[in-house]
């Protein structure tokens, strides 16, 4: 069991990787808070991956960790990531909406101070 979760771990990080969500090994093992040389003894599996860091890489990355504990299921919480990314979406607009306004209203302050 813990060969197969070492396993699907090592295959999250490259997924990770290969999305461009992260661009190296070095900033995953930064995200964990371990050493790139502790994170490359679990990739090359002289070392088995703690439940602590897969807790934590799952939830930096969007992996499930149903798929990662059992293999069930998709590798990745699309559903959830989607949701949240359309709420930070949502949040960016109003905020852009909202600079905007303020521009708008300095622009007219700066024409009537200058008559």
């Amino acid at each position: 069991m813990k060969k197969d979760i070492n396993q699907r771990f090592i295959q999250s990080v490259e997924y990770v990787i290969s999305t461009k969500e992260v661009y190296n090994k070095s900033r995953i093992a930064s995200e964990l808070k371990i050493s790139p040389s502790k994170f490359s003894e679990i990739l090359n599996k002289r070392m088995n991956v703690g439940v602590d860091m897969v807790a934590v890489f799952c939830e930096l990355f969007g992996i499930s960790s149903e798929w990662m504990l059992t293999g069930k299921g998709e590798m990745t919480n699309e559903n959830v990531m989607r949701e949240e990314n359309i709420q930070q979406t949502k949040n960016l607009q109003e905020l852009i909406e909202l600079q905007r306004k303020e521009i708008e209203r300095l622009k007219n302050e700066i024409d009537g101070l200058k008559k």
